[in-house]
């Protein structure tokens, strides 16, 4: 889209800063884009958005990191990032004349944004331990409180990842007797203690959280203590189908409920239905249109594409069932707050579904089939439960794409790191010298890595499958399922009919095949389709 284009929207912002929609599109219209120079009146436009609760920020990454980057006076102070460790930066920083760590535009991406950049990571790990430092000498608290509270958010969303050394850890823990205690000097003490873990595992933390409320921070409060809270009793609201089998299905239960994954908190306004129609062929989407269609959500870990579908089909009853309570009751606390009625969620086993009376008339699975003992056994249980013409939307592992992850985790292994939240931090800090550099820099594009829980799910999980294409197709068959067409990026897709013109539906398995083995990253994001049951079959 032109920059004129992009300056109606602004201008559709401006005469209405209430509408949503407008800056929906604009949040759609920028995404994509990266910005050698900083514009300030776009920039404006993009802080205006980041401070507009209840849209879907996560999309403004990109633009507002590359701006970020090109401020002329922001970028002084990062470029310490550079430093080869934090003595260095720390004589640096104080060399300056006026840090702008301060900046209105930097503040406004820190408190609703999670950045994949490594740099990015290291001038926060190093701002915070100088901010650390500041409040032992007693001058911190006024001096860096703007700072702290979205710095704190920011820490929070990456489930804690950055490292810290013992030194730290020490402060940290005198610090968090004080606030326990009620001795902290004020709010700003606790926005420290909350940039180094959560708020929620103090003794006095609902105290803590009507405390920031009344001070105006009620964004924060939820986020660290409030939620949580209410979790943990809707854990006792979620009914269990089945029970779950021991061995993977207790280990991969007890992973989610120490990490639940993925810790979202921005939900898109609505699925796009266009968008589907156009990709799925013959009007098939319409039989999920009809009043009572059922649908599953067959693993659905936090909820978010539980409540995506729920929010697009309002006449369909949806069922999303995962292995771990954590998971299921951070899902369930946003559809209440959301006000969604017809989304049921509860705990169970895949493989203990077949039981079930119901069958419906869309299965969801995505990312979750590979992490079973047997992939194929779950799929066969989701296919006896799918209804005749039903349709089955599916993401696996690519063998070929995540060969880079496989060498990542051999090492893990041989090294002996542990899965704690400890030992990930450790093995992110030891990365750079253990992994192949092109690992290591395939590894860190990954957005998984900048969170504890992805991170963990990346590269530490206690179970994994990888499939190729032929093998997905002979799964099909046995199955009796039809393979209808991959998600792909158009441009992706572009490409494969350029070397593949006769296949223009794009579900030649074959020359799929033959595309993905000279271009292994293809399937980067898993294999992700969608197929059906032929009507009649039951």
């Amino acid at each position: 889209m032109s920059m004129k284009a992009m300056q109606s929207l602004a201008v559709a912002i401006a005469g209405q800063p209430e509408n949503a929609a407008y800056k929906e599109r604009f949040i759609e219209t920028i995404a994509p884009m990266r910005f050698r120079f900083y514009l300030p009146d776009l920039a404006m436009f993009i802080q205006h958005c980041l401070e507009t609760p209840g849209i879907n920020h996560a999309p403004l990454v990109r633009p507002w990191f590359s701006m970020l980057k090109a401020h002329p006076r922001f970028r002084k102070v990062f470029r310490l990032a550079r430093r080869k460790d934090y003595a260095s930066f720390r004589a640096a920083f104080e060399k300056l004349r006026d840090p702008d760590i301060f900046n209105p535009y930097f503040l406004s991406g820190l408190g609703v944004l999670l950045v994949p950049d490594r740099s990015l990571e290291r001038f926060l790990i190093f701002l915070r331990r100088y901010c650390l430092e500041q409040f032992e000498a007693g001058a911190g608290s006024d001096k860096f409180a703007d700072l702290l509270e979205p710095l704190a958010r920011y820490c929070f969303r990456t489930e804690y990842v950055f490292a810290f050394g013992d030194e730290e850890a020490a402060r940290i823990a005198v610090l968090r007797r004080e606030v326990e205690k009620n001795r902290a000097g004020g709010e700003a003490d606790i926005f420290m203690l909350g940039c180094y873990e959560p708020l929620h595992t103090l003794d006095n933390a609902a105290a803590v959280a009507d405390r920031l409320r009344k001070l105006g921070y009620a964004g924060l409060a939820a986020e660290q203590i409030s939620d949580f809270l209410v979790e943990r009793e809707l854990r006792h609201e979620i009914p269990a189908l089945t029970p779950i089998d021991s061995g993977v299905s207790t280990a991969v239960q007890a992973q989610y409920e120490a990490f639940p994954y993925p810790r979202w908190s921005s939900l898109a306004s609505s699925l796009s239905l266009d968008a589907l129609e156009a990709f799925l062929p013959g009007g098939a989407i319409d039989s999920l249109k009809k009043d009572g269609a059922k649908f599953l959500i067959a693993g659905c870990g936090t909820g978010l594409q539980a409540l995506e579908y729920a929010l697009a089909f309002p006449k369909a009853e949806v069922l999303a069932v995962d292995l771990s309570r954590a998971s299921l009751s951070y899902g369930l606390r946003n559809a209440k707050e959301r006000g969604i009625g017809n989304l049921r969620f509860a705990q169970a086993d895949i493989m203990r579904l077949g039981g079930l009376e119901d069958r419906f008339d869309f299965i969801l699975c995505t990312g979750v089939l590979h992490h079973m003992a047997d992939p194929e056994a779950g799929w066969a249980v989701l296919e006896g439960l799918l209804s005749s013409g039903g349709l089955m939307r599916i993401a696996l592992y690519s063998e070929y794409a995540r060969q880079f992850i496989v060498r990542s985790c051999a090492v893990i292994q041989a090294r002996g790191y542990g899965d704690s939240r400890e030992e990930i931090r450790r093995f992110r800090e030891d990365a750079p010298d253990l992994l192949k550099r092109s690992d290591y820099r395939r590894v860190t594009r990954s957005s998984d890595f900048y969170s504890m829980s992805e991170c963990r799910d990346m590269l530490f999980h206690v179970q994994e499958h990888r499939h190729t294409i032929p093998e997905i197709e002979g799964m099909l068959e046995r199955l009796g399922l039809r393979f209808i067409r991959f998600e792909m990026e158009p441009r992706v897709r572009a490409r494969y009919h350029k070397a593949f013109p006769q296949d223009e539906a794009g579900t030649n398995l074959a020359n799929w095949n033959r595309f993905e083995h000279k271009k292994p990253e293809t399937f980067l994001q898993m294999y992700r389709f969608w197929c059906s049951k032929t009507m009649g079959t039951q």
